[in-house]
């Protein structure tokens, strides 16, 4: 007996938490008084943005706001225009005010109440999308491939390269834990993607990868190189996601040096256009000091791909030169959050300037022999015939005018 009211203070108790809960929820919808029976928003990407609802509300409302937020932009607040019938609408200009491309926007409304009190709507969200394509989805488990202007097997081949690069970089790094899908978005010409890039306030060549949003986009034209390109671009794009999860806030202090190296070492098929950038700077005396390219990257195209090509050759040569464990504890390094110099020296034992001379002295120390050896040696030997030939011819005269003076002598005292 004794239990069973137990049992029931202790169902009492339960029944009187839900209503003090039921109680606090009507409350707080009291004091707010307002309701949102209806938003949206619809846009048309790069020009404007337009959001609209419709509220009712049990208290005077004075003026409305919208408040708008990005991840890594600053948050937006603007008036918008405010009915009677409780009609909100605001248009946002997305041209004077870009906002990140395939990120995820959010925004609520703020109440300015005749009584001079505040109140707010529940937050929405939506993703922000190039809306002038129609994007087909290919969605594999660990990357959602978008596309258009092409078949299914085109998609396929893009998720196919994502997955090879991704395994080739867990080679290099540990499986980071954060498993969300890549998103991956394929433009069919470098000018539709620089378009879109430029109207999101980005500029950029060829491809972009937004890490934090666990994006890529590319751009990937139709032609006899477009197989290659996937092997190239793809895991090269792959790779900076991955680095980002794998490091969290200490990715912001990796150098692009590092960064890119490590990318255009991941690519399934090598970039022909790197060799010819730095054979071409180091002739010309061109090379960019490696200590420029910690924190940024060139502004111009062709310096672009030679920063690339740099910082490929640098990480390639410390893979032979320390292991694979040497880019290993670059990486640990700069996820302490140190220095560009310091982050050699804590890795590698060196200064970045002894390493550039040490990089240097391999690749184009290497180069030099080659020449040597297609140049010079055949030209040494054509040398050595030469020398061989007139030594000859002088020794044999030698021999020849000796022989002459014994026989003119022997003939004399006959």
């Amino acid at each position: 007996m004794i239990q069973l009211e137990k049992m029931r203070f202790r169902v009492l108790l339960i029944l009187l938490g839900f209503a003090l809960l039921l109680g606090a929820v009507q409350t707080a919808q009291a004091d707010n008084g307002i309701e949102v029976l209806s938003h949206n928003v619809e846009y048309l990407f790069g020009e404007k943005m337009t959001f609209q609802a419709r509220v009712e509300s049990e208290r005077e409302i004075q003026a409305v706001e919208l408040i708008v937020e990005v991840p890594g932009t600053p948050t937006f607040v603007g008036i918008t225009s405010y009915s009677p019938a409780g009609e909100i609408e605001f248009i946002y200009d997305l041209a004077q005010r870009p906002l990140r491309i395939f990120s995820t926007v959010s925004y609520y409304y703020r109440f300015k109440l005749k009584n001079g009190e505040e109140a707010r709507s529940e937050r929405f969200s939506f993703p922000y999308l190039d809306n002038r394509y129609q994007w087909q989805v290919l969605d594999d488990g660990k990357f959602v491939v978008h596309w258009y202007d092409e078949e299914v097997t085109f998609a396929q081949k893009i998720a196919d390269a994502a997955e090879d690069g991704r395994e080739k970089v867990l080679e290099l790094l540990e499986r980071p834990k954060n498993n969300q899908k890549i998103n991956i978005y394929v433009y069919s010409s470098t000018a539709e993607l620089q378009s879109t890039l430029a109207a999101a306030g980005v500029s950029w060549v060829g491809g972009h990868a937004d890490p934090r949003y666990g994006s890529v986009v590319v751009a990937i034209p139709p032609g006899v190189d477009r197989n290659l390109e996937i092997q190239r671009q793809i895991p090269h794009e792959i790779t900076h996601v991955m680095l980002y999860r794998f490091m969290d806030a200490g990715y912001q202090y990796l150098p692009y040096w590092v960064n890119e190296g490590i990318a255009s070492e991941m690519e399934l098929f090598p970039n022909p256009a790197y060799d010819e950038a730095l054979d071409k700077a180091h002739e010309e005396n061109q090379l960019i000091p490696i200590s420029q390219l910690c924190y940024s990257l060139p502004a111009d195209q062709d310096a672009v791909v030679l920063a690339y090509a740099e910082s490929s050759s640098l990480i390639s040569y410390i893979k032979r030169e320390y292991g694979i464990t040497g880019v290993q504890a670059l990486i640990s390094a700069y996820d302490r959050g140190v220095s560009c110099d310091r982050g050699v020296e804590i890795a590698l034992g060196q200064n970045l300037r002894s390493l550039e001379k040490a990089w240097k002295r391999e690749v184009f120390g290497g180069a030099y022999r080659e020449l040597l050896q297609a140049w010079l040696l055949p030209v040494l030997l054509v040398l050595g015939v030469i020398v061989i030939l007139v030594v000859g011819v002088i020794l044999l005269r030698m021999y020849l005018g000796r022989r002459d003076r014994k026989a003119g002598g022997y003939n004399g005292k006959r």
